[in-house]
């Protein structure tokens, strides 16, 4: 919850509240605004300015945690203007954009409650960060090339690629290499998607034989060459969720230079699961900067960092460990993700969207209730395609999608997400809600906490 105080003439004050809503930033919603108390102030006590104070947690709380945001079109724009000081920048962000949930370390959401507490701010950075015209006013992800996190390249054997991380992913790429990506909410496998060596190597490694691959294009035009692109999908594709969006591919699919081989990416189906870049560093493996000479990608395959049935990986050693057998090269950093987050997957069925995995960009965003909760509810969910559910109050709290509980990675994930839910909103549940199945794993989970709480 925000607290604010205002000053001024009475009519000042109640037309302020009256059009707050009006005036959100662009990714802000209000769920509703109740006034504390209204005092005569005398000229001693009127304020000097405009300020944010600190953090601070009353008896009371109804915490939110901020969903991870896609790449805004300011920062895009900085990117890729090179007489900016962002140029090539692959951790760009802004207050609308960039990743929230999947960096938080405990709440209320301050830059020092995150994994970015371990990179302090240059001058320029701190000027932009404590200016209130400015755009990173507060943005708690704020950095620059000169203070903040940074890539590197590596090959399988662990050896660091020396030069410009993004440029030699982009050279091994071309040449039909296959690259671990860490992404905002954890890895992701790359590959060129009209290579079919490429396609037909990373099905063999990842042991997937049918199920399709998510590809991403650099932008909405390159889509509309191979999928039909209706108007409310490509809002959807550059929404600040950003999801994997299902389409249906184009019957002259081949329009571009190169014959997209459909057969290798999506089997079984004629549609595609067609993402944009969500993140700086995505964003800057599709186009050459600088001296780059690789050309610019059309489309990349962009597949969870992870084997079958296990978790994508979120920290640099897991994907050194997990993922050497499926990679050639890991393109990692060194700003840390402390809460695994997937790709989202939507779909528009008659004009209506249906969210088919609700990861990146909408959890944990609550879902509000139409009726007040007596206890605090924490709900198991099942063994496949797992979520859990923090309720309280009028509010539904899912986790990002888990997947399925079959191996003890799965297990650890869904203990670590249901941990630190509870710990981030301060709500302790008061009944555990599990699956009729006895052998269910996520139900022998919660009957087991239930013991040991001694709750219902």
């Amino acid at each position: 919850s925000v607290r604010i105080a205002l000053e001024g003439q009475p009519h000042a004050v109640e037309s302020f509240i009256q059009t707050l809503e009006g005036r959100l930033p662009p990714n802000a919603s209000l769920g509703n605004v109740s006034l504390v108390e209204s005092v005569p102030v005398s000229e001693a006590e009127k304020l000097e300015k405009f300020s944010i104070l600190p953090s601070f947690l009353t008896g009371a709380t109804s915490l939110v945690i901020p969903a991870d945001l896609a790449i805004c079109r300011d920062c895009l724009s900085e990117i890729t203007n090179p007489s900016d000081r962002r140029y090539g920048y692959a951790f760009t962000t802004c207050v609308n954009c960039g990743p929230r949930y999947t960096i938080i370390n405990s709440t209320p959401y301050d830059r020092e409650r995150t994994t970015m507490s371990a990179f302090p701010m240059c001058e320029n950075c701190s000027h932009e960060y404590w200016n209130p015209s400015d755009r990173r006013f507060h943005a708690e992800t704020i950095a620059c090339p000169k203070c903040g996190p940074q890539p590197s390249m590596e090959d399988s054997s662990g050896k660091i690629i020396k030069g410009d991380a993004i440029e030699k992913a982009r050279i091994e790429l071309s040449k039909g290499g296959i690259v671990a990506v860490r992404g905002i909410g954890g890895f992701l496998i790359a590959a060129d998607a009209f290579n079919r060596d490429a396609l037909t190597t990373l099905r063999q490694r990842k042991t997937r034989p049918h199920k399709p691959f998510a590809v991403m294009a650099p932008d909405i035009a390159v889509l509309k060459k191979y999928c039909i692109v209706t108007d409310e999908a490509e809002r959807l594709l550059a929404s600040p969720e950003a999801p994997i969006v299902i389409l249906d591919i184009r019957p002259d699919s081949t329009a571009g230079n190169r014959e997209l081989p459909l057969d290798l990416i999506t089997p079984d189906a004629m549609t595609l699961g067609a993402m944009l870049p969500n993140s700086p560093l995505q964003k800057l493996l599709f186009e050459p900067l600088r001296q780059d000479s690789v050309p610019a990608f059309e489309l990349l395959i962009m597949t969870s960092g992870n084997h079958g049935g296990e978790p994508i990986c979120i920290t640099n050693n897991e994907a050194r460990r997990r993922l050497r057998p499926i990679a050639d090269y890991l393109l990692v950093h060194d700003r840390e993700i402390n809460l695994r987050n997937d790709d989202s997957v939507c779909v528009i069925r008659r004009g209506i969207l249906q969210v088919w995995r609700r990861a990146r960009g909408y959890a944990p965003t609550p879902i509000r209730l139409p009726h007040r909760l007596k206890r605090n509810i924490l709900a198991m969910g099942a063994d496949m395609k797992n979520t859990i559910t923090v309720a309280y109050e009028d509010s539904a709290v899912l986790s990002p999608h888990v997947g399925d509980l079959e191996t003890p990675e799965a297990l650890d994930s869904i203990e670590n997400t249901l941990g630190n839910l509870i710990a981030f909103l301060k709500k302790p549940p008061q009944t555990i809600a599990v699956d009729l199945h006895p052998d269910m794993r996520s139900t022998k989970l919660g009957r087991q906490i239930a013991a040991q709480a001694d709750i219902p």
